[in-house]
Protein backbone atom coordinates (compact mmCIF):
# COMPACT_ATOMS: atom_id res chain seq x y z
CA UNK A 1 0.00 0.00 0.00
CA UNK A 2 1.27 3.53 -0.70
CA UNK A 3 2.50 5.53 2.26
CA UNK A 4 -0.01 7.98 3.70
CA UNK A 5 1.33 11.51 4.11
CA UNK A 6 1.54 12.59 7.71
CA UNK A 7 -0.98 15.18 8.86
CA UNK A 8 0.75 18.23 10.32
CA UNK A 9 -0.70 21.42 11.77
CA UNK A 10 0.94 24.61 10.52
CA UNK A 11 0.78 28.08 12.12
CA UNK A 12 -0.19 31.40 10.56
CA UNK A 13 2.67 33.13 8.69
CA UNK A 14 5.48 34.62 10.75
CA UNK A 15 6.28 38.33 10.34
CA UNK A 16 2.55 39.10 9.93
CA UNK A 17 -0.19 40.04 12.38
CA UNK A 18 -3.91 40.37 11.85
CA UNK A 19 -7.03 42.04 13.20
CA UNK A 20 -10.70 41.40 12.53
CA UNK A 21 -13.18 44.19 13.18
CA UNK A 22 -16.21 41.88 13.22
CA UNK A 23 -15.15 40.00 16.35
CA UNK A 24 -17.91 41.62 18.41
CA UNK A 25 -20.55 40.96 15.75
CA UNK A 26 -23.06 38.39 17.03
CA UNK A 27 -22.93 36.65 13.66
CA UNK A 28 -19.15 36.43 13.50
CA UNK A 29 -17.72 32.91 13.57
CA UNK A 30 -14.04 32.21 13.23
CA UNK A 31 -13.27 29.99 10.24
CA UNK A 32 -12.25 26.57 11.62
CA UNK A 33 -9.03 24.80 10.68
CA UNK A 34 -8.96 23.45 7.13
CA UNK A 35 -7.19 20.51 5.48
CA UNK A 36 -4.99 21.42 2.54
CA UNK A 37 -1.51 22.25 1.27
CA UNK A 38 1.08 24.46 2.94
CA UNK A 39 4.27 25.64 1.26
CA UNK A 40 7.06 27.93 2.39
CA UNK A 41 9.50 29.24 -0.18
CA UNK A 42 11.67 32.01 -1.59
CA UNK A 43 11.50 33.96 -4.82
CA UNK A 44 13.13 36.64 -6.92
CA UNK A 45 16.57 37.07 -8.45
CA UNK A 46 19.37 36.81 -5.86
CA UNK A 47 20.91 40.14 -4.87
CA UNK A 48 23.87 41.20 -7.00
CA UNK A 49 25.76 44.39 -6.16
CA UNK A 50 26.87 44.85 -9.78
CA UNK A 51 23.23 44.92 -10.90
CA UNK A 52 21.40 46.25 -7.85
CA UNK A 53 23.96 48.74 -6.55
CA UNK A 54 25.26 49.09 -2.97
CA UNK A 55 22.95 47.62 -0.34
CA UNK A 56 24.01 49.97 2.46
CA UNK A 57 26.44 52.68 3.50
CA UNK A 58 29.84 51.57 4.75
CA UNK A 59 33.09 50.02 3.70
CA UNK A 60 33.29 47.43 0.93
CA UNK A 61 34.04 44.78 3.57
CA UNK A 62 31.03 45.74 5.70
CA UNK A 63 28.72 45.72 2.68
CA UNK A 64 30.03 42.35 1.51
CA UNK A 65 29.49 40.79 4.94
CA UNK A 66 26.00 42.28 5.11
CA UNK A 67 24.78 40.96 1.75
CA UNK A 68 26.12 37.45 2.40
CA UNK A 69 23.01 36.91 4.53
CA UNK A 70 20.77 37.55 1.52
CA UNK A 71 22.89 36.29 -1.38
CA UNK A 72 21.76 32.66 -1.49
CA UNK A 73 18.01 33.21 -1.87
CA UNK A 74 15.84 35.76 -3.59
CA UNK A 75 14.57 38.88 -1.83
CA UNK A 76 11.06 37.49 -1.23
CA UNK A 77 9.97 34.86 1.27
CA UNK A 78 6.46 33.47 1.03
CA UNK A 79 3.92 31.31 2.90
CA UNK A 80 1.18 29.59 0.89
CA UNK A 81 -2.03 28.01 2.22
CA UNK A 82 -4.54 26.29 -0.06
CA UNK A 83 -7.64 24.13 0.06
CA UNK A 84 -9.41 22.69 -2.98
CA UNK A 85 -11.40 25.89 -3.44
CA UNK A 86 -9.15 28.75 -2.39
CA UNK A 87 -5.61 29.84 -1.64
CA UNK A 88 -3.80 32.68 0.07
CA UNK A 89 -0.19 33.81 -0.33
CA UNK A 90 1.69 35.95 2.20
CA UNK A 91 4.92 37.49 0.90
CA UNK A 92 7.64 39.43 2.72
CA UNK A 93 10.16 41.18 0.48
CA UNK A 94 13.37 42.78 1.66
CA UNK A 95 14.53 46.09 0.26
CA UNK A 96 17.72 47.95 1.10
CA UNK A 97 18.08 51.63 1.99
CA UNK A 98 21.54 52.25 0.57
CA UNK A 99 21.83 55.58 2.43
CA UNK A 100 21.75 53.90 5.85
CA UNK A 101 24.40 51.92 7.73
CA UNK A 102 24.22 48.19 7.03
CA UNK A 103 22.64 47.40 10.41
CA UNK A 104 19.76 49.78 9.60
CA UNK A 105 19.45 49.19 5.85
CA UNK A 106 16.85 46.38 5.61
CA UNK A 107 13.29 47.46 4.89
CA UNK A 108 10.41 45.08 4.33
CA UNK A 109 7.35 45.18 2.09
CA UNK A 110 4.40 42.88 2.82
CA UNK A 111 1.74 41.63 0.43
CA UNK A 112 -1.24 39.30 0.58
CA UNK A 113 -2.85 37.68 -2.45
CA UNK A 114 -5.99 35.56 -2.60
CA UNK A 115 -7.31 33.12 -5.18
CA UNK A 116 -10.56 31.22 -5.61
CA UNK A 117 -11.23 28.17 -7.79
CA UNK A 118 -14.54 27.91 -9.63
CA UNK A 119 -15.70 26.17 -12.81
CA UNK A 120 -12.18 25.18 -13.88
CA UNK A 121 -10.69 28.66 -13.46
CA UNK A 122 -8.52 30.36 -10.86
CA UNK A 123 -9.57 33.91 -10.00
CA UNK A 124 -6.81 35.73 -8.12
CA UNK A 125 -5.98 39.23 -6.94
CA UNK A 126 -3.89 41.33 -4.60
CA UNK A 127 -5.36 42.51 -1.29
CA UNK A 128 -5.09 46.28 -1.48
CA UNK A 129 -6.16 49.23 0.62
CA UNK A 130 -9.36 48.80 2.62
CA UNK A 131 -8.79 45.03 2.38
CA UNK A 132 -10.27 44.89 -1.12
CA UNK A 133 -9.12 42.56 -3.89
CA UNK A 134 -7.44 44.43 -6.74
CA UNK A 135 -5.74 43.54 -10.03
CA UNK A 136 -8.08 40.60 -10.47
CA UNK A 137 -6.94 37.98 -12.99
CA UNK A 138 -8.61 34.83 -14.30
CA UNK A 139 -6.70 31.91 -15.82
CA UNK A 140 -7.61 28.27 -16.49
CA UNK A 141 -6.70 25.79 -13.78
CA UNK A 142 -4.33 23.97 -16.17
CA UNK A 143 -2.43 27.13 -17.18
CA UNK A 144 0.72 28.08 -15.30
CA UNK A 145 0.60 31.86 -15.81
CA UNK A 146 3.80 32.73 -17.66
CA UNK A 147 6.23 30.88 -15.45
CA UNK A 148 9.04 31.63 -17.90
CA UNK A 149 8.79 35.40 -17.81
CA UNK A 150 9.01 38.37 -15.50
CA UNK A 151 5.22 38.41 -15.37
CA UNK A 152 5.20 35.11 -13.46
CA UNK A 153 2.20 35.07 -11.11
CA UNK A 154 3.31 33.10 -8.08
CA UNK A 155 -0.04 32.55 -6.39
CA UNK A 156 -1.76 31.39 -9.57
CA UNK A 157 1.08 29.04 -10.44
CA UNK A 158 1.10 27.53 -6.94
CA UNK A 159 -2.62 26.89 -7.30
CA UNK A 160 -2.54 25.68 -10.93
CA UNK A 161 -1.84 22.16 -12.16
CA UNK A 162 -0.40 22.87 -15.61
CA UNK A 163 0.00 20.33 -18.39
CA UNK A 164 3.65 19.83 -19.47
CA UNK A 165 4.81 22.07 -22.30
CA UNK A 166 5.38 19.72 -25.28
CA UNK A 167 8.34 21.86 -26.42
CA UNK A 168 10.27 21.42 -23.16
CA UNK A 169 12.91 18.76 -22.56
CA UNK A 170 13.13 16.55 -19.48
CA UNK A 171 15.79 18.04 -17.17
CA UNK A 172 15.75 15.29 -14.56
CA UNK A 173 14.24 15.48 -11.09
CA UNK A 174 14.79 16.81 -7.58
CA UNK A 175 13.11 16.47 -4.19
CA UNK A 176 11.32 18.89 -1.89
CA UNK A 177 10.63 17.57 1.60
CA UNK A 178 10.88 14.02 0.27
CA UNK A 179 8.48 14.63 -2.65
CA UNK A 180 9.95 13.94 -6.09
CA UNK A 181 9.48 16.62 -8.71
CA UNK A 182 10.06 16.23 -12.45
CA UNK A 183 11.82 19.17 -14.10
CA UNK A 184 11.30 20.36 -17.67
CA UNK A 185 12.57 23.26 -19.73
CA UNK A 186 15.50 24.05 -21.96
CA UNK A 187 19.09 25.18 -21.51
CA UNK A 188 21.31 27.51 -23.50
CA UNK A 189 22.13 31.22 -23.56
CA UNK A 190 18.52 31.79 -22.57
CA UNK A 191 17.11 29.07 -20.31
CA UNK A 192 14.15 28.18 -18.14
CA UNK A 193 13.05 25.30 -15.95
CA UNK A 194 9.88 24.23 -14.16
CA UNK A 195 9.69 21.39 -11.63
CA UNK A 196 6.31 19.89 -10.67
CA UNK A 197 5.39 17.40 -7.95
CA UNK A 198 5.02 13.82 -9.18
CA UNK A 199 2.57 12.39 -6.66
CA UNK A 200 0.33 12.93 -3.64
CA UNK A 201 -2.11 15.76 -2.90
CA UNK A 202 0.33 18.26 -4.46
CA UNK A 203 0.73 16.31 -7.73
CA UNK A 204 1.28 18.72 -10.62
CA UNK A 205 2.05 21.69 -8.33
CA UNK A 206 4.98 23.87 -9.42
CA UNK A 207 7.65 23.49 -6.72
CA UNK A 208 10.33 25.50 -8.47
CA UNK A 209 10.70 27.60 -11.59
CA UNK A 210 13.31 29.90 -12.99
CA UNK A 211 14.50 31.71 -16.08
CA UNK A 212 17.63 33.56 -17.10
CA UNK A 213 20.42 33.96 -19.62
CA UNK A 214 24.14 33.36 -19.64
CA UNK A 215 24.72 36.46 -17.49
CA UNK A 216 22.11 36.33 -14.77
CA UNK A 217 19.05 34.75 -13.22
CA UNK A 218 16.10 36.89 -14.28
CA UNK A 219 13.70 35.38 -11.77
CA UNK A 220 13.26 32.27 -9.67
CA UNK A 221 10.83 30.75 -7.20
CA UNK A 222 11.44 27.69 -5.06
CA UNK A 223 9.43 25.85 -2.42
CA UNK A 224 11.70 25.01 0.51
CA UNK A 225 9.12 23.35 2.75
CA UNK A 226 6.03 21.46 1.59
CA UNK A 227 3.23 19.99 3.71
CA UNK A 228 0.73 18.45 1.24
CA UNK A 229 -1.57 17.06 3.94
CA UNK A 230 -1.63 19.88 6.45
CA UNK A 231 -4.10 21.29 8.94
CA UNK A 232 -4.26 24.97 8.02
CA UNK A 233 -5.22 27.82 10.37
CA UNK A 234 -8.73 28.94 9.46
CA UNK A 235 -8.00 32.62 10.12
CA UNK A 236 -5.88 32.91 6.96
CA UNK A 237 -9.05 32.28 4.92
CA UNK A 238 -11.11 35.04 6.57
CA UNK A 239 -11.32 37.54 3.73
CA UNK A 240 -12.35 40.44 5.97
CA UNK A 241 -9.44 39.89 8.36
CA UNK A 242 -6.75 42.54 7.84
CA UNK A 243 -3.11 41.44 7.77
CA UNK A 244 -0.05 43.63 8.16
CA UNK A 245 3.67 43.37 8.76
CA UNK A 246 4.78 42.63 12.30
CA UNK A 247 8.53 43.39 12.04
Amino acid sequence: MPAVAAVTAVPPPPHFRSVVERQDDEFYRAVPSQRGIFAHGVAGAPYRAARDGPACAGSDTAREQFVQTFAADGPSEYWFYATRSQGVLFTRTIKFDAQRPCTEAPRYRYSIERAFVADGFIHSGVVGENNLLEQLTTWPFDHSADEYSGSFMRLHSLMARPAPNPHDRNLGSNKVDGITATCRGFSGIVWHSVCTADSGPAKGMILSAGAGDDEQIMFSTEVKELRPNAVLPGIVFETDRQWMGAD
